[in-house]
């Protein structure tokens, strides 16, 4: 696995858990702590992750001591108050959290105090908050139920998550009340992580725009990521990807038609809108508005940098 900023932010946080992250090379080995920081004081800087920023403010309160969660850049701008449960079996959890500045922004201060069993959660803009409970469940924190009110953002990469609390031997899944109820892993395993696919979409433009093949080793038209989607999406509409013996090929053809519905791949939108530009055809991208609710208003910035070009 390559490092990214995200990654070694969480790699912050499991050490401040009490776990061990040992890097070499592209594999990483983490080590549970067998005796998890669950009292006492705590801090973690999240650098500008926000799913890294949701997972810390839920771990903090599945802890009974007191913790401080900073974060910055970009982060200081994003609202993360959707990871703080709206209820809980235990009222007093919900007056745990202290933020230092515009309620909801990071940092924060999480008091000593009750960790729930139970939390309902809800959030208009990410399904984030939702994996980020069920994994500090599956690590065996707490909660053991979880309910989320109202539509589920990015069915897939939530299906990535509860995918992988199962191989490592937790349960995760819907309750007959649709809640959600998860049981902490119990398993050590070797897990081979595949190449971002948002990121191999811009290899793939790189390779259509030059009219010259790529190989993007670490990753197939198959994989469960949400934003492989849109590598398909080129694939069936002639454009010349394929899978190849060790990950994806491209053998560029004609640049297609990339509209569509981008709702379960946002992340994949800014490569799409400079493909619909390099092959001269106007595409019709919907589902997007979520990229205002990035790490900055995305959706902005892509429209700013192509009027810079001539786009309309």
């Amino acid at each position: 696995m390559e490092p990214s900023a995200d990654f070694e932010a969480i790699a912050r946080l499991a050490a401040a858990a009490g776990g061990k992250v040992e890097p070499e090379g592209n594999t990483w080995t983490v080590r549970r702590a067998s005796d998890p920081r669950r009292d006492g004081g705590a801090a973690v800087d999240v650098g500008e992750s926000g799913f890294a920023a949701r997972l810390a403010l839920a771990w903090a309160l599945c802890r009974p001591g007191e913790t401080s969660v900073a974060g910055g850049g970009t982060l200081s701008r994003r609202d993360c108050s959707d990871a703080v449960p709206r209820g809980a079996d235990d009222p007093a959890v919900l007056r745990r959290v202290e933020w230092a500045g515009r309620p909801g922004f990071l940092p924060a201060r999480i008091r000593p105090g009750p960790v729930p069993r139970a939390v309902q959660l809800a959030s208009r803009r990410s399904g984030q908050p939702l994996s980020a409970w069920i994994l500090c469940a599956a690590g065996g924190w707490g909660p053991a139920r979880i309910r989320w009110e109202g539509p589920i953002l990015s069915e897939g990469h939530l299906a990535l998550t509860v995918s992988l609390v199962r191989r490592f031997g937790g349960t995760g899944g819907r309750a007959p009340d649709g809640g959600w109820e998860v049981s902490p892993v119990r398993d050590a395993v070797d897990e081979a992580v595949p190449r971002d696919a948002t990121q191999a979409g811009v290899f793939v433009l790189a390779a259509l725009a030059a009219g010259r093949p790529v190989r993007i080793p670490g990753i197939r038209l198959d994989d469960p990521q949400p934003d492989a989607a849109f590598l398909r999406l080129l694939a069936e509409r002639g454009a010349g990807v394929r899978n190849g013996p060790d990950g994806l090929r491209v053998d560029p053809a004609r640049i297609p038609d990339v509209g569509g519905a981008y709702d379960s791949m946002p992340d994949a939108v800014p490569a799409a809108a400079v493909l619909a530009i390099l092959g001269g055809v106007p595409a019709v991208l919907t589902g997007v508005a979520r990229l205002r609710e990035k790490e900055s208003d995305r959706l902005a910035a892509l429209r700013e940098e192509l009027e810079r070009v001539g786009a309309r």
